[in-house]
């Protein structure tokens, strides 16, 4: 069998990258730079600041988002010595001491070779952090298709969204789950081949993923669902439907052309990676990674109880309706009631009774949503709220709903037409002021969290 030629090739490239929008999708990565620098200096002066009101100048020389910011310097010292492997003592809640391999390794190895590269540079991590997400538009506009430059750098401006600023490993994570979500999203092709192809390359990269962070626990009902409803879909497809359990749908069922199969094969691979990280870091306990953190954060509420978890999460706000002000611990109530409201909406947007029978809804898909209610299945039945924005804010599910709410699909207005349909008070008027809401949401969840993070000395 001949190989193609060079210029066969080459106009068969053309045909693919033919009416790709190169502009918007750069002038969205440049976007993505600058806001995410300039918003990571925003957090660093304020760093410096309050050190100097601590009367610590000196501490106010390290970089915020690059040291001082929770997980930085274990990561940073992971990725310049190598996981120690130090044995934990069997004192008194023994489990509240984590080993270094709490923390994933591929974020680890990015940032030590960007050490290397650096001549060991202390804001390695960041480094990483920043390209992972200057990357993530064009991954965002394979997922939805969207050609707004403001929708596809809408990934720099999260609710939460400081977190990204930060040598963490949370944009890297969004960006390996969302090339996850891409692949899986995909159109199969005619061929076997190129089906196959796709399909291990989903279970290699899904094992990257369930590398990367723990929060993949979080996505596995979703891409399950996923490839449930992708398969589903497949089956009915057509005019002849082959019954599930006949000859004919069976075949259908495990053919290379159903789309499912990709799907599936990425959430075996996450499964694959949190397994083989689980099991090496089981030396003294099944799951001692997740007993110990566990443990560590102890219980902020009385987990699987209703009443409790509404009473925890509406704290903040009960605080400041009763004329108590921002006094501790309610910022940090405020900011975890904030982002689960903040995904209900989203969750629950367009569901029936619409307010005007005549506006397209725009539903969640339910394996998206099957993610969303995993993290607060999570919390719930752990009595634990520990960082609960982080896991939202690096849900690949999450980002997508969010962008494709806010900022609106191609055939929805963008933002810039929002306040005229809200002065023409026409039937969509509604929809556009709560997006814009949500929008107010950026801005405002990310000072509150600033403030968290620099007044309590995360």
């Amino acid at each position: 069998m001949s190989l193609p030629s060079a210029s066969t090739a080459a106009q068969t490239l053309r045909l693919r990258l033919k009416g790709y929008p190169f502009d918007a999708v750069l002038f969205a990565m440049m976007l993505v730079l600058l806001i995410v620098i300039l918003g990571s200096f925003a957090v660093d002066a304020a760093w410096t600041a309050q050190w100097n009101l601590l009367d610590r100048p000196i501490a106010g020389q390290f970089r915020g988002t690059c040291y001082w910011m929770v997980d930085a310097r274990i990561y940073t010292r992971i990725a310049g010595s190598g996981y120690s492997d130090y044995d934990v003592s069997l004192v008194f809640r023994h489990l509240t001491i984590l080993p270094d391999r709490s923390w994933w390794p591929v974020f680890v190895n990015l940032q030590a070779l960007v050490l290397h590269l650096t001549g060991g540079d202390y804001c390695s991590g960041w480094l990483v952090n920043l390209v992972a997400l200057a990357l993530l538009p064009p991954v965002i506009h394979g997922i939805t298709g969207s050609r707004r430059p403001l929708f596809l750098a809408g990934v720099a401006l999260l609710p939460f969204g400081v977190w990204l600023y930060a040598g963490l490993a949370e944009g890297t994570f969004l960006l390996v789950s969302g090339v996850l979500l891409w692949v899986c999203l995909r159109r199969p092709s005619e061929r076997w081949r190129a089906n196959a192809g796709w399909g291990l390359f989903a279970l290699a990269w899904g094992v990257l993923v369930g590398l990367t962070k723990p929060n993949a626990l979080a996505l596995l009902p979703g891409f399950g669902l996923l490839a449930l409803t992708r398969t589903w879909t497949h089956l009915r497809a057509g005019e002849n439907v082959p019954r599930l359990f006949s000859r004919a749908g069976l075949a259908r069922l495990l053919d290379d052309a159903n789309p499912g199969w990709t799907a599936l094969l990425g959430t075996l691979g996450m499964l694959i990676g949190l397994g083989a990280w689980f099991y090496q870091t089981s030396g003294y306990y099944p799951l001692y990674v997740l007993m110990a953190q566990r443990t560590l954060w102890y219980k902020e509420f009385d987990g699987g109880n209703l009443l409790a978890f509404l009473s925890y999460i509406t704290l903040g706000w009960r605080r400041v309706l009763a004329g108590l002000g921002l006094t501790d611990p309610t910022p940090w109530n405020m900011m975890e009631f904030g982002i689960l409201t903040l995904a209900l909406a989203l969750i629950a947007r367009d569901l029936p009774p619409r307010w005007h029978s005549a506006l397209h809804p725009r539903r969640m898909p339910s394996y998206a949503a099957a993610s969303l209610l995993t993290v607060f299945g999570l919390m719930f039945f752990s009595g634990q709220a520990h960082s609960i924005e982080r896991y939202f804010s690096a849900n690949i599910f999450f980002v997508v709903a969010f962008l494709r709410y806010v900022y609106g699909d191609e055939d929805e207005p963008p933002v810039a037409a929002l306040p005229g349909i809200i002065r023409r008070r026409g039937p969509d008027a509604l929809r556009a002021a709560l997006r814009l809401a949500l929008l107010a949401c950026i801005p405002a969840l990310m000072i509150l969290e600033t403030v968290i993070m620099v007044v309590y000395g995360m």
